[in-house]
């Protein structure tokens, strides 16, 4: 079913995809629940609106719980909404950062077998292995988290925001690094395609959403985060 979208303040049409708890009354908002600014819609039957519709679509922590083939579908889907030169926004896991990360802590604890160094280790193990091979929501790293017997101050550097709240997510279906997502951006027709950071972006009037700020303020909700925009041109 096509749905007639909303127009921002500032004339724009904004698309949220998979929004969770972070959204605008300004955007349009997709997500398995329904409430007075988010409407219930699945992803995996496409994007509900017609072709060349929206300036910018934005997504954080959505595409990775998406198999390989279902993430690609919904790039083009994204593709097919956005107008010409309408923006897209992707906020993922950061798989090449998971992977640094680990083999920093598994050096560190060859080095120094300590308790510490333990614990970051199986922490980062946890973060590459965990969330791809889970089989209950929050898997053996909100398990991790319950026992309490972990690095708490590291795990919040992490994780950020989702510390607070004891909330570890879903199973990840597949995971991306920067070449990896750039690539498949491309393969769908996306062109100027660019690594940029939590707070700066290219769709006008960022800023004033704040959706990947940390409720602390000046740091990344989302730490494991990478971020990347690319651009629609025909």
């Amino acid at each position: 079913m096509i749905k007639k979208p909303i127009k921002s303040s500032s004339g724009q049409y904004l698309l949220n995809l998979g929004c969770g708890s972070i959204f605008s009354s300004e955007w349009n908002n997709l997500d398995l629940y329904h409430s007075k600014d988010v409407v219930y819609h699945d992803l995996n039957r496409g994007i509900p609106y017609a072709d060349n519709t929206f300036d910018a679509v934005y997504s954080s922590h959505v595409l990775e719980h998406f198999s390989r083939e279902k993430g690609g579908f919904l790039i083009k889907e994204i593709f097919r909404v956005l107008k010409p030169g309408g923006l897209v926004r992707l906020v993922l896991p950061d798989l090449e950062g998971i992977t640094k990360e680990y083999l920093k802590n598994l050096e560190n604890y060859h080095k120094e077998p300590i308790e510490q160094n333990w614990q970051r280790y199986y922490w980062s193990l946890l973060e590459l292995y965990d969330q791809t091979t889970r089989k209950v929501s929050g898997g053996e790293m909100l398990k991790t988290l319950r026992q309490g017997d972990v690095g708490w101050e590291y795990i919040a550097s992490r994780v950020g925001d989702e510390f607070y709240d004891f909330k570890i997510g879903e199973l990840h279906k597949w995971m991306y690094d920067s070449a990896s997502l750039s690539y498949l951006l491309k393969s769908c027709g996306f062109a100027d395609i660019n690594k940029t950071d939590w707070n700066v972006s290219k769709i006008t009037g960022w800023v004033k959403y704040s959706f990947d700020e940390s409720r602390d303020k000046n740091k990344p909700r989302k730490p494991d985060s990478f971020y990347m925009e690319a651009k629609k041109l025909i």
